[in-house]
């Protein structure tokens, strides 16, 4: 449920040539007026890519009527994303994989054996208890974006780790952007817009669009008529 196809391309013009080819044909497309900003979203990210995004909203407020900053009703939904998503797919693995597994006892690495032994010890209730929750966080969602808005997101908490660098806790504050996405079936498009001096190496960042399910055109039409205050 949590897989679905993508692509990548040079520009946001190849981006919707691709789109009026691979998405349903039909259906109006928007013109979103409103640019929402969540604070608790741009706190997830790096201090750095905080003031980095700050900057990208100032520019991309000329391609909207108005910016709207909000905070999420409560914290809670927010904070576990993570393991909602975690509980959700895991259970969704042990349903497709599991007999597979115990009839044919295969060999993983370490990490991906850890985590099929996760996945595979999820309970029904766990499952009962993550999509109350997600039920919850696409409410808040909804509410979020059932204007003629689209969201900002830092697309990442931070810029590419170091070869070998430990990926346990930044995996966790991945998933809280990441997931959102995949948790409501909104869609959302990342713009590699950034090139940032860290540490003496010059590394690339972006941000993401976002839109509620069904917009995709829309959210394509939004980074087209916005691409000239930004560089790809």
């Amino acid at each position: 449920a949590f897989d679905t196809v993508g692509w990548f391309s040079k520009s946001v013009e190849h981006m919707s040539t691709v789109g009026e080819l691979l998405l349903p044909s039909g259906g109006e497309v928007s013109e979103p007026d409103t640019l929402i900003v969540c604070e608790d979203f741009l706190m997830l990210a790096d201090p750095e890519l905080r003031t980095e995004s700050e900057l990208e909203i100032n520019k991309l407020s000329a391609a909207f009527s108005s910016v709207k900053t909000i905070q999420l009703k409560t914290d809670s939904v927010f904070n576990e994303l993570s393991e909602i998503f975690r509980v959700l797919q895991g259970r969704e693995i042990a349903r497709t994989h599991g007999d597979w597994i115990k009839l044919n006892k295969p060999t993983f690495g370490s990490d991906v054996d850890s985590r099929f032994t996760m996945a595979m010890a999820l309970s029904e209730e766990e499952e009962r208890v993550a999509l109350e929750k997600q039920k919850n966080w696409c409410a808040e969602l909804s509410d979020i974006l059932r204007d003629n808005s689209v969201l900002f997101l830092p697309t990442t908490p931070t810029t590419a780790p170091k070869i070998g660098s430990s990926q346990t806790e930044l995996r966790t504050r991945l998933l809280c952007l990441t997931a959102i996405a995949g948790l409501s079936g909104s869609c959302q498009i990342h713009i590699p817009s950034c090139r940032l001096s860290i540490d003496g190496n010059v590394k690339p960042y972006g941000f993401s669009y976002l839109m509620a399910p069904g917009q995709d055109k829309s959210l394509i039409a939004t980074a087209v008529r916005s691409s000239n205050l930004f560089s790809i």
